[in-house]
């Protein structure tokens, strides 16, 4: 079950790597315009999908170093 965990263990890196790039706000078009004193900042509200994709993909790495780990063993 090695072959797992280590697949395991490159999914949860990537997921990981995913969640911390997903998570950096990146903002290439704003609408702004102001009211009298105001100014008001207009955002889209978008969800980061490389961070969802890289939480589900370190969910399923955590579940395959775990799942290789207890079938590895011999008891």
């Amino acid at each position: 079950m090695k072959t797992l965990m280590t697949v395991g263990a490159i999914l949860l890196a990537l997921g990981l790597a995913g969640m911390i790039w997903g998570g950096v706000e990146m903002y290439n078009d704003r609408d702004t315009f102001d009211v009298g004193d105001v100014h008001v900042i207009v955002d889209e509200g978008d969800f980061p999908p490389i961070g969802i994709a890289g939480a589900i993909a370190s969910g399923v790495g955590v579940l395959m170093i775990g799942t290789g780990a207890v079938a590895g063993r011999k008891d």
